[in-house]
């Protein structure tokens, strides 16, 4: 999966302007509905083109973004040059990257391309990264024809993603809230106890 993304890193930095409007429009309704009064350090994982870190870093966070791909990284260094964010190449499985935990973890379009046994295992080391609270900003299971396609091309697992992403979040967490963010997507708030 790495190779593709370096392979596309490029085109979703095209994107980038867009992708900023997108999450500043999901932050707002997440900032709506999750009080972060003491949340200050965000670790986000899968980083990307760096997007997302950017409207959190804009909101006051203290973020640290972490990707894979070596080519979205490099691209992310580029998009976020002005702002204080400390980007990582790599998994967030090498422990060594980590030397503590973070005020919350979050996750955009990350889970539905991993195997149901990926994706719990991924579940479980985001919750351990964080201190009580994880966000993963994915897919809702309402089934789009385009993104179906896109998914298909993609060869991850979407489909398997989309029957049930509640439900595999309830085997690792305490308690899991579904914030609504538009026709297709939704955030998908995990709390550990």
């Amino acid at each position: 999966m790495n190779k593709l993304f370096n392979l596309i890193a490029g085109v979703y930095g095209w994107f980038f302007d867009y992708q900023i409007k997108i999450y500043q429009k999901s932050w707002s309704e997440i900032e709506n509905n999750i009080d972060f009064t003491g949340k200050k350090r965000v670790l986000d994982i899968g980083c990307g083109t760096g997007a997302l870190a950017s409207v959190l870093s804009e909101a006051g966070f203290i973020v640290t973004g972490i990707d894979p791909a070596k080519k979205m990284i490099k691209v992310a260094t580029r998009k976020t040059k002005n702002q204080d964010i400390k980007l990582l190449e790599g998994s967030i499985f090498e422990e060594s990257l980590f030397d503590e935990t973070f005020d919350f973890c979050i996750a955009s379009y990350v889970a539905h391309g991993l195997k149901k046994d990926e994706r719990l295992r991924f579940y479980k080391r985001c919750r351990d990264l964080a201190k009580d609270l994880v966000l993963f900003i994915d897919y809702n299971s309402k089934k789009n024809l385009g993104v179906s396609m896109i998914e298909f091309l993609e060869g991850g697992n979407y489909f398997d993603f989309i029957k049930d992403p509640v439900g595999d979040l309830k085997e690792v967490f305490d308690r899991v809230e579904v914030i609504d963010l538009n026709g297709r997507g939704a955030c998908y708030v995990c709390i550990s106890k």
